[in-house]
């Protein structure tokens, strides 16, 4: 028994390394998805006293903001201390996943699958920071061995919960893969029903006791503003269902071929069928569907008894990190250049606006929204909390602000706020013609353009 713990912890502690190692050259950079850079101003918001939804607003359930939150007040504003737990999470995502398939496969072989689960949240797309998705997929990776492999119906209900309350469309999943546990266990149905209404029922509590004072906020932040930010057209749907096609044909075949995990396709068909009626595909929604879709096919490939060449194997995952290859390379030789670690428009813009005094000015971001709170500043109104959000004017009745048109709100900040600071894309900021002819108008009467940074241009009020 020791010996297998002993075995356990050093797992653990590989895959958990692994992940920091692959990660780590991403640490320094200002932002990789403006999602991250949000989720930090939410935390900070919060950490000032300020509860999610309040004082500044983004469209995610309120525990991806509480772990930033907590990462800020225990190791101050820190993105190493931040990006550094997110991969410790990512590592432990790794684990379970690989704990999940051992039970199904070989040692050896699980643990490759919790590596490629690792390289899968670490590598592809814009997924090297913290998003909704990684912090999510723990509990629902733990849930889903809780429940599934362990039965036990509290526990790992309570953990789907929580889950939903770090990313919302997990609830498509759990829709469809529930009904068919319930099904398939009916010998034990009467303990699911109760773990799952309990579990459900104490994680609901927990994450909404912060907001007893105001429920009707965290009611319409929390459920109906997704409902109203996920009405995509039907060509915009059609087109993301024809782009996840193949996932769907693979999941219903490996769902015809494996009875006894059915619980992992429909959840990932959920979560896929939830992608198609948001009408769009980034590459950290996928996040959510790669862990279970690499269990599968590795249950597949392990059952053909295909031999697989171990030097092939590894030869594969030392090729495939080029992603952090690239970026020490860049790392060092941004360092070399400049002296600083911290790299990108973010990180510099900050550093101009310090070194000329600027860093108090009131500012508005168009991107680089990270800027505020490496300036110790933060949004002028909670529209541009995310930078986007001012071109989504069907998130603003949950925002609780009095404009309805994102014209108004911006000639509100422009003409009536009149931020000091003004940072924007050398490029197009917005798509929408006359947002952009506003900003352009504004920025040409009223300010001067002093800095220019990589792909930022830095603007002060005349």
């Amino acid at each position: 028994m020791r010996l297998v713990r002993f075995i356990e912890r050093h797992i653990l502690a590989t895959l958990v390394s692994l992940s920091v190692l692959l990660r780590f050259p991403f640490f320094f950079r200002d932002y990789i998805d403006k999602d991250e850079s949000t989720f930090i101003l939410m935390g900070q918001a919060w950490v000032d006293g300020f509860l999610p939804y309040t004082l500044l607003w983004d469209l995610k359930p309120p525990l991806v903001f509480l772990y930033f939150a907590k990462i800020i007040y225990l190791f101050g504003k820190s993105l190493l201390a931040i990006r550094f737990f997110g991969a410790v999470i990512v590592g432990f995502n790794g684990y379970i996943l690989y704990r999940i398939a051992r039970n199904h496969t070989s040692s050896l072989y699980a643990l490759t699958l919790g590596v490629f689960t690792i390289y899968f949240q670490s590598l592809f797309g814009s997924v090297q920071g913290v998003m909704s998705e990684h912090l999510g997929l723990f509990p629902v990776l733990l849930g889903s061995y809780l429940l599934v492999e362990k039965h036990s119906y509290f526990w790992g209900s309570l953990l789907f919960s929580f889950g939903l309350y770090f990313k919302l469309n997990i609830a498509y999943g759990m829709l469809l893969a529930y009904p068919f546990l319930f099904a398939q266990r009916r010998a034990e149905l009467k303990q699911m029903i109760s773990g799952c209404f309990l579990g459900g029922t104490i994680a609901t509590l927990i994450t909404g006791i912060w907001f007893i004072n105001n429920t009707s906020l965290f009611i319409e932040s929390v459920f109906y503003a997704p409902l109203a930010y996920t009405k995509a057209t039907i060509s915009q749907q059609l087109k993301t269902f024809l782009s996840i096609l193949p996932a769907f044909i693979l999941l219903t075949w490996l769902f015809k071929k494996y009875p006894k995990h059915r619980f992992y396709s429909l959840f990932t068909v959920g979560v896929l069928f939830s992608l198609i009626r948001l009408g769009k595909v980034n590459g950290h929604y996928l996040l959510q569907v790669y862990p279970f879709m690499i269990l599968l096919v590795g249950i597949l490939i392990y059952e053909l008894k295909r031999k697989v060449s171990p030097k092939m194997v590894l030869i594969l995952l030392m090729v495939i990190p080029i992603e952090s290859y690239k970026e020490t390379w860049g790392l060092l030789k941004y360092h070399d250049n400049t002296g600083y670690w911290y790299n990108g428009e973010g990180h510099e813009i900050a550093r101009f606006l310090k070194a000329h005094n600027l860093d108090k000015n009131t500012a508005y971001y168009t991107d680089y929204h990270i800027g505020y709170w490496l300036t110790n500043n933060r949004p002028l109104t909670k529209v541009v909390t995310h930078p986007s959000n001012i071109e989504r004017p069907e998130l603003f009745p949950f925002m609780r602000v009095n404009d309805s048109m994102p014209i108004a709100v911006l000639e509100e900040l422009l003409t009536n706020q009149k931020p000091e600071i003004i940072i924007t894309k050398s490029r197009k900021n917005f798509k929408d013609a006359v947002l952009e002819s506003k900003l352009t108008s504004t920025l040409k009467q009223n300010y001067q353009q002093i800095k220019s940074v990589g792909s930022a241009l830095i603007y002060k009020r005349k």
